[in-house]
């Protein structure tokens, strides 16, 4: 009875602060700090079972108050500086992102650009038939000399009539069968077909004049560099 009296009396005397902030204090942090490396214990794959148990078990998050001046000046997201480790909530996402993007595919840097020129086809690209009309020969022809150095690149850009879904897909699949004319037209070996691309865009200047196809020619940074 004495006991049951003392198991009362506790019950009783904690009734009014038990809610639901002060239980995630109790347990939220509890189930926080198990899901954390800084917990003592075995972890799986061989690995040491001599955990050292720290101070601060997980790391404190903060995002950025475009308001706050003096925000990024180290202190804590707190009243108090504590000198814990403060991470970006936004670039520890996009940091975990671009870690499982590189574990899934291979990725790899790609040169830099150290010039670049644009020439316009106005002409009207053919309904049915070749798609090269002589302005457009006549323009790969221009930058055929500069092409052959294996530091340029070539882009082929089909503008798309309206901004439209079916006008893009229309320009996008017109600047692929370009690219192919435009291979044959070169006669581009294997390792040139790879530094010519084409795409489909949409024109976003309306007061200026649209041309049917642009030619991009882009002087590389050299892979020996």
């Amino acid at each position: 009875m004495t006991a049951l009296l003392a198991f009362f009396i506790v019950l009783n005397s904690m009734a009014e602060d038990q809610t639901g902030a002060n239980l995630y204090s109790g347990t939220g942090s509890f189930n926080a700090a198990l899901s954390t490396h800084g917990m003592p214990g075995s972890f799986p794959n061989n690995r040491s079972s001599k955990v050292v148990q720290q101070n601060a078990v997980a790391p404190k998050y903060m995002v950025g108050d475009p308001e706050q001046e003096d925000f990024g000046n180290g202190a804590g997201p707190d009243e108090t500086d504590d000198g814990g480790r403060i991470i970006n909530r936004e670039e520890d996402q996009f940091s975990r992102f671009l870690s499982e993007l590189q574990r899934v595919s291979t990725l790899k840097k790609e040169p830099e650009v150290l010039g670049e020129f644009s020439l316009d086809v106005f002409s009207a690209i053919p309904a049915e038939g070749s798609l090269m009309t002589p302005e457009l020969k006549a323009t790969l022809g221009q930058v055929r000399s500069s092409f052959s150095s294996k530091n340029y690149a070539m882009e082929i850009t089909v503008w798309a009539t309206t901004p439209s879904q079916t006008a893009w897909t229309r320009a996008a699949r017109q600047a692929s069968e370009i690219r192919s004319e435009a291979i044959n037209y070169l006669k581009a070996d294997a390792v040139k077909q790879q530094r010519i691309t084409a795409v489909g865009r949409t024109w976003i200047a309306a007061k200026l004049k649209r041309p049917s196809v642009s030619i991009s020619l882009r002087r590389l940074e050299s892979s020996g560099r």
